[in-house]
């Protein structure tokens, strides 16, 4: 098997107790020790963190270039929320800071209910202190354990569903889908805030990413235990997947030849498609042929060369 067969994305559900970079390192090292392939590149296109579980998409190979381009994926979550006790980090991993006797019931579930709804839409959100957002080019969770302030950015945040799959008398399970960059954390920091009640992040399993689903996922253990070229191959998804939501500019005959030639003229007017996303694909008959971001100037960020080369061959034929 050719380092070119290894381009591609694959799921794994990460374990709760291990950070993403580990899982990453395992799948890494499995492929390397296992095809006798050195330096083999492996990344995210999402973090999680160490005490969360739950769907990781690991990008593979040439996918690699796409990690940090392609991270802005709507998000799926189940939640569960643990009340009468207030931590340091707002969940299971920080020091207990204050408990109280709480037992829920059906008043206060009727209250929860109601507070959800304002949360659903568009909001500015505080991510937590405890977090590896960097400012002046240092992690939040650095400024938190030595103790020293700092001013938290701000962000604009979307919840498209939050609701409550289940309760018992000290806990809730909620159901929340949520637009990238969002802080379950923060998000439940602040329901609880207007509850005016303490509770803390028990337990968190992302459950969907983008169109890439928990249930269609590799047990990180499986993977490593049962790891073979063909196991790998039929596990693995096409690079194309990353891009099933971004915008697509269907490419006539005569734009094909300008962009072979590396000619973007004829995205002259790409204004006019009114697109909301940085990144945008170029698509002829139906095959991606390259992803470009748009900001205040067209930068390419991956190209199908195999593609475009069968093109190139079909023209001279």
């Amino acid at each position: 098997m050719t380092q070119n067969m290894l381009n591609g994305l694959l799921t794994i559900n990460k374990p709760d107790g291990i950070s993403s970079h580990f899982a990453v390192h395992k799948v890494r090292k499995t492929i390397e020790n296992s095809l006798k392939i050195k330096n083999f590149k492996v990344g995210h296109t999402g973090t999680l963190d160490p005490f969360a579980d739950g769907i990781l998409v690991l990008t593979l190979g040439d996918a690699t270039k796409l990690t940090q381009n392609l991270q802005k994926h709507d998000k799926e979550y189940v939640a569960e929320l643990a009340f009468g006790t207030k931590t340091s980090t707002d969940d299971s991993t920080g020091e207990i800071l204050e408990e109280k006797d709480f037992l829920l019931d059906e008043k206060f579930i009727s209250k929860i209910e109601k507070i959800l709804r304002k949360y659903i839409g568009c909001s500015i959100q505080k991510p937590p202190i405890y977090s590896a957002i960097k400012v002046n080019g240092r992690k939040l969770y650095d400024y938190a354990v030595k103790n020293e302030k700092i001013e938290i950015p701000l962000r604009k945040i979307l919840i498209y569903d939050l609701k409550i799959l289940s309760w018992d008398s000290k806990t809730i399970k909620f159901f929340v889908k949520c637009s990238s960059g969002t802080y379950i954390r923060a998000l439940f920091r602040d329901i609880c805030s207007e509850l005016g009640e303490m509770a803390y992040l028990k337990h968190l399993t992302r459950t969907k990413l983008d169109n890439f689903a928990l249930s269609e996922s590799l047990n990180l253990r499986d993977f490593t235990q049962n790891f073979s070229e063909e196991y790998l191959q039929k596990h693995l998804f096409p690079i194309d997947d990353l891009f099933r939501e971004i915008p697509k500019i269907k490419l006539l005959p005569e734009d094909l030849e300008k962009f072979k030639l590396g000619n973007l003229s004829f995205l002259a007017d790409f204004r006019r498609y009114n697109f909301s996303d940085d990144y945008f694909a170029l698509e002829f008959k139906n095959k991606i042929l390259a992803v470009i971001e748009y900001k205040t100037r067209y930068k390419f960020v991956y190209f199908f060369q195999s593609r475009i080369k069968k093109l190139e061959v079909k023209q001279n034929v």
